[in-house]
């Protein structure tokens, strides 16, 4: 069976969702004609009264933070210059996320799974139930602000995808990221000032059409729970000829990493890092077999063996050998 992606084309029914709110998330523009101008100065659809700009936000287990957040995002998207939506997505929490995104803003479309889909799952979840033209994807640990949302919305383009700077508290950025080939390996390459294309967006924050976002397969759900799901979305972005360009004018700062939620008991905090390592590597190395091509793929893999027994020597860990293994496994069940 010739691989693909877990999600290549919006699902016609909302399958799997336990509870979605009716559609009353939209928030009004400062005026008609001010939104049929901006609609069609892009070239995109957008007769009046229609919602334009969908805003995703997909949490697991995020109670706690939800009330601070999700305001916030409200507040950032007022006296937009079209109509938006919220459309939160509650990643089967145990905490009552979804109820707490309800209190806090009523306006939003909160869609509650049934079952825990990961980040991948969870985002596709929420691009099936937008009604906008346009998707704007953010994390549940980003502070977005009008005015950024403002600057990426001017920089949109149909057939890219735009991203804003991603900085820490320190002020450093995050996603300014390029790919290149170094002794037979694909290396993310990470840089301290903006660039004009990154090797893919980060899904903390990006805007694009829902079409493209189709058009690219959504994510892909076999990167579970989360971790390399961007990376290969960068790529097949790439693949159907959309740039994944970087706004130096926006910049949102961004909280390390909320969408997680696994609410795992930890006996100790290297007991966390060993699962977390585990799960880094099984999906980096199921990125090699999935979405690289031809004899690079192969070359990449066939190093992994003493790549990853070095690496499970140097870090005194088996997670490397055991990510490595785990991804195999993902990658044989997927193509029987």
């Amino acid at each position: 069976m010739p691989l693909r992606s877990a999600a290549v084309n919006p699902p016609s029914t909302a399958s799997g969702l336990d509870r979605v709110e009716p559609a009353i998330g939209a928030f009004p523009s400062p005026g008609e004609a001010t939104e049929a101008t901006e609609a069609g100065a892009a070239g995109e659809p957008g007769a009046a009264g229609e919602v334009e700009l969908s805003v995703l936000v997909v949490c697991r287990n995020g109670a706690p933070k939800v009330p601070r957040f999700l305001p916030e995002v409200e507040r950032a998207l007022r006296q937009f210059p079209v109509r938006t939506e919220i459309v939160f997505v509650d990643d089967a929490s145990t905490d009552g996320t979804a109820d707490a995104a309800r209190a806090a803003v009523p306006s939003a479309r909160v869609v509650a799974l049934a079952r825990q889909r990961g980040s991948s799952g969870a985002r596709n979840a929420a691009a099936e139930a937008a009604t906008g033209h346009w998707l704007l994807l953010c994390d549940d640990d980003v502070e977005l602000t009008n005015a950024c949302l403002q600057t990426l919305w001017r920089a949109r383009q149909p057939g890219h995808c735009v991203i804003p700077l991603l900085r820490d508290l320190r002020g450093d950025l995050q996603n300014a990221i390029t790919t290149r080939w170094r002794w037979g390996d694909l290396k993310l390459v990470s840089h301290t000032e903006p660039v004009k294309t990154v090797a893919y967006p980060d899904s903390a924050c990006m805007l694009l059409t829902r079409d493209l976002y189709w058009q690219a397969g959504g994510f892909d759900e076999r990167f579970q729970p989360n971790c390399y799901e961007d990376v290969a979305f960068g790529f097949a972005l790439d693949r159907v000829g959309a740039l994944s360009r970087m706004v130096p004018d926006a910049t949102i700062v961004h909280y390390v990493h909320g969408t997680d939620g696994s609410g795992l008991v930890l006996r100790s905090l290297t007991e966390h890092l060993d699962q977390k390592k585990e799960r880094i590597y099984r999906n980096r190395w199921l990125f090699d077999l999935l979405v690289l091509r031809g004899w690079r793929r192969w070359m990449v893999v066939g190093l992994g063996v003493p790549r990853t027994a070095l690496e499970s020597l140097r870090e005194r860990s088996v997670g490397p050998v055991r990510g490595y293994a785990h991804a195999w496994r993902a990658f044989l069940k997927d193509r029987h």
